[in-house]
């Protein structure tokens, strides 16, 4: 494993924190109740390299474990050189392809294809359901005939075309992703707007994408197609007669033998796991019992959500938050008592409201406190709201499911960008690594996916 040396960088930095993992230098956004970005700087000389930050000397094991998981450098994507290009789609999408003969027209919106073969997964129709391998030469030559082409991820061609930085990055412009950043984690926004846009901007630049307004068919257009969810019968069909190759990795819908070795793994995850997935109750941590978020509504073990309950508005200096007593007048764990419960759980709880210089040594009530607990749109928090963490079950649709849930980050990110975009219709699964890290916690558009339970 790499040896880690991690900087705390300093206040106007772009990014939190540099990361040295071995030889590689990573630059890193850690903020609390925000997911984890990054990006891969290259390979320096740790012996000569010089970090303009603060070494942390003592990190939390926790952000050691993170850090060491998740930094790896970009790999070059080898279908590139192999003159392929991707789009992840439903089977529906490509049954209308094949049913329109070859045509597809999305009038005002784009079609995306992309050098990295895990873009689109992200979207809200069907996740990687399937995934179609095309030639890149024609899909470039369609696109300039249509006046488009490959995306140049700078500001400069965003601003240029709004509509497709609306597609691809979920804003508009600059004005509508500053208004998007709270000012609490992001004060300095005004100051250094230019460099958080052109990181966002970066950050997508791995899909390396092309868009089209309409996809015509032509001789050896598709490539190949792989099935990650069960095959329609009738849609293999048309591509058999259309020979067109394709991959059945989970068979075919409705086929017998598929059916029977599911009824045998359902016999079995009923018998070790009583109730399915669908009714898993999950928990929310909230001030008033009341599920709202204008960027998705977060919910996930008992652990989970009590850790973002207490992280966004303090840890009481004894018991829990249940939902009896008001926040103004229950007692919030100080510096000393904070390191206790850290000693006696082994978790480490100095994060959101519970860190910061001014932060009592001795416990305290948050009215005696010049910083003040807020909501993301920076409202401050009632004194009298009676923090609660309560049970829901998720009714509404979803893209995957627990066992194959996305990262942290990628689901944060797919929802925010879909609720800017006005089609979030399905949320996502993901594993945490931040709450309770390791555990699925799940993220819906709004409360219309969730049902409260009035039991655990």
């Amino acid at each position: 494993m790499a040896y880690l040396q991690i900087y705390k960088n300093k206040p106007n930095a772009i990014f939190t924190h540099s990361v040295l993992k071995g030889d590689d230098l990573y630059e890193v956004n850690i903020i609390p109740d925000k997911p984890m970005r990054w990006r891969y700087i290259g390979k320096v000389d740790p012996k000569i390299y010089q970090v303009s930050g603060t070494l942390i000397r003592k990190p939390s094991l926790k952000m050691i474990t993170i850090l060491q998981r998740d930094l790896q450098p970009k790999r070059v994507n080898e279908a590139f050189k192999e003159g392929s290009i991707w789009r992840s789609a439903s089977q529906e999408w490509l049954k209308e392809f094949i049913d329109n003969e070859g045509y597809i027209d999305h009038k005002d919106k784009f079609i995306s294809f992309s050098f990295d073969t895990e873009s689109g997964g992200q979207d809200n129709f069907g996740g990687r359901e399937v995934v179609i391998e095309f030639d890149k030469e024609i899909i470039l030559s369609q696109a300039h005939e249509q006046g488009l082409g490959e995306i140049e991820y700078t500001s400069e061609f965003m601003e240029e075309n709004p509509l497709i930085a609306l597609h691809v990055l979920g804003f508009e412009n600059k004005e509508d992703y500053l208004d998007s950043l709270d000012d609490e984690n992001y004060p300095n926004k005004e100051e250094y707007g230019d460099d958080y846009w052109e990181y966002n901007i970066e950050s997508y630049e791995h899909e390396k994408e092309i868009i089209l307004r309409e996809l015509i068919d032509e001789e050896g257009l598709i490539k190949n197609i792989v099935f990650y969810k069960p095959a329609d019968i009738n849609l293999v069909n048309k591509l058999k007669r259309k020979g067109i190759p394709y991959i059945l990795k989970a068979g075919l819908k409705n086929d017998p033998q598929k059916k029977l070795q599911f009824e045998s793994f359902r016999g079995w995850l009923n018998e070790y796991f009583p109730g399915s997935f669908r009714e898993k109750i999950f928990y929310h941590g909230s001030t008033d019992k009341n599920l709202s978020g204008k960027k998705g509504i977060h919910v996930g073990t008992y652990q989970a959500a009590k850790e973002a309950l207490e992280a966004r508005i303090g840890i009481p200096a004894e018991g829990e938050w249940d939902g009896t007593r008001e926040y103004g007048k229950t007692l919030l764990a100080g510096k000393k008592t904070i390191t206790k419960k850290e000693k006696e759980t082994g978790k480490f709880c100095r994060t959101g409201f519970n860190c910061g210089p001014d932060v009592s040594e001795e416990d305290y009530y948050a009215k005696d406190r010049k910083y003040r607990a807020k909501y993301s749109d920076g409202t401050p928090i009632p004194f009298d709201s009676k923090p609660i963490i309560f049970p829901v079950k998720i009714i509404g649709p979803m893209t995957n499911n627990p066992f194959t849930p996305h990262s942290d980050e990628k689901a944060n990110s797919m929802m925010l960008r879909n609720l800017k975009m006005g089609n979030a219709k399905k949320g996502y699964y993901y594993e945490n690594i931040g709450e309770d890290e390791g555990s699925i916690s799940a993220v819906v558009p709004d409360k219309s996916f969730l049902q409260i339970l009035t039991k655990p």
